[in-house]
């Protein structure tokens, strides 16, 4: 059975808390068996298990608010520095798939190929596929102006959750 997942925010564990996801989600919690403070030691998802749990594609999340709350590794003073760490997720992601850890589907006939390999794989295909992502924004806040979204359309961008995660601008 493949497995699609509605929300992952790996970007943002990966740059935000410095978790190198491609690395198994035992040796990310023992990395951080030492240290302190809110979710620390508990982080939930990681390449090696997506894989090995069939999840072939999931949202993939850009996530950076402008708020004066300042919850720490959200949440940004203005909205260019919260366009700049969407920016450098978005950068992630597209080294993860120069890397073959990810796919970046962008299109139907992306998604039916990605479909069609992991089909093969879970009917004995032993090649190892990497997961698809589709790249989605949560909270709007990077978005500058709204004649920003054809560019964010093209760098990949397919949904965007533009009051989603508490408040934003």
């Amino acid at each position: 059975m493949l497995v699609f997942d509605g929300h992952l925010d790996l970007a943002w564990n990966a740059l935000q808390w410095n978790r190198d996801i491609q690395l198994s989600v035992h040796t990310l919690r023992t990395q951080e068996a030492g240290l302190t403070g809110k979710g620390r030691g508990q982080n939930t998802v990681a390449l090696p298990e997506m894989r090995q749990g069939s999840v072939f594609l999931c949202f993939a999340t850009l996530l950076a608010r402008s708020t004066p709350v300042q919850v720490p590794h959200v949440d940004f003073h203005s909205p260019a520095q919260a366009c700049a760490s969407a920016q450098g997720q978005l950068a992630w992601y597209r080294t993860m798939e120069r890397l073959g850890k990810l796919v970046i589907i962008t299109s139907l006939e992306q998604l039916e190929s990605h479909v069609h390999a992991w089909k093969g794989h879970l009917a004995g295909d032993k090649r190892e596929n990497p997961p698809g992502i589709i790249l989605s924004m949560e909270s709007a806040d990077p978005i500058l102006e709204p004649e920003d979204l054809p560019d964010w359309q093209a760098a990949g961008i397919r949904l965007i959750g533009p009051a989603h995660y508490g408040k934003g601008r």
